[in-house]
């Protein structure tokens, strides 16, 4: 007998293994642990690697993204303190049964809020080709913005995922790592890559179908992250949008 394929990425199933694990954590506190790890894992380094530098105009221009005021006229009320750039990928649902990764552009952020907190914030910047490829593959729930949900991979857990998870100990891009990960089947019924996914740090947001540019909610970090610390190699950003079925049938 064949198992009807749920509508549903089970990432988005509240009945799926996967949130019914992820419904024990809060988001703020894996994110204040990723920040808390990213300072230990610097702390290590005999000679840190060099910080990327960014003008104060791609901090400013940053903030009026965050804040939609690139008008010229509009001042934004957010500070942008700094940038990490990523590797990312847009993970689209073209059918029930099947992810394809496509690249984006996006930047991790540090900002200081109007009344002085500090969080962390993802811009993230579509491709016109994606952008035509997302429309063509959920033309139907265009109507208004979809759910979305990036999730932020170290070096180190790709490494755990393809041993432990995936059992596939050869040297893979994280592309061909993800990919199969990230697949409907592989998410709903293995244990391993379900459980690693509720511990990475994530951002939850909305993809508007009239806007390239997706923000997503800020979460608040320790006040003494003004800045990303050394690190060798940027981390991967894999961001899911909600595209199944409301009715799951």
């Amino acid at each position: 007998m064949t198992t009807p394929v749920a509508l549903k990425h089970p990432l988005f199933d509240p009945a799926s293994l996967y949130n019914r694990m992820r419904a024990s954590i809060h988001v703020e506190d894996k994110m204040r642990g990723y920040f808390h790890w990213m300072a230990a894992r610097a702390n290590r380094f005999e000679e840190p690697p060099p910080l990327q530098p960014w003008s104060e105009e791609d901090l400013r221009r940053c903030a009026c993204e965050l804040e939609g005021v690139c008008d010229g006229e509009r001042v934004a009320k957010i500070q942008v303190l700094d940038m990490l750039e990523t590797r990312s990928l847009f993970l689209l649902s073209e059918n029930p049964g099947d992810v394809q990764f496509h690249p984006w552009h996006a930047h991790l952020l540090i900002v200081r809020e109007q009344d002085g907190r500090l969080t962390v914030g993802l811009l993230f910047q579509a491709t016109p080709e994606v952008v035509d490829r997302w429309r063509t593959a959920v033309p139907d729930r265009l109507s208004h913005p979809l759910r979305c949900r990036a999730f932020i991979f170290e070096q180190e857990v790709l490494t755990r995922m393809a041993a432990i998870a995936l059992k596939t100990p050869e040297e893979k891009s994280p592309e061909r790592l993800l990919l199969p990960a990230f697949q409907p089947e592989m998410v709903a019924s293995n244990f391993e890559v379900a459980r690693l996914l509720v511990g990475v740090a994530e951002l939850e947001g909305e993809i508007d179908p009239d806007k390239p540019a997706v923000c997503f909610c800020r979460l608040e970090i320790p006040d003494w992250h003004h800045r990303f610390h050394p690190r060798i190699a940027p981390p991967q950003v894999v961001v899911i949008a909600d595209t199944g079925s409301e009715e799951g049938g």
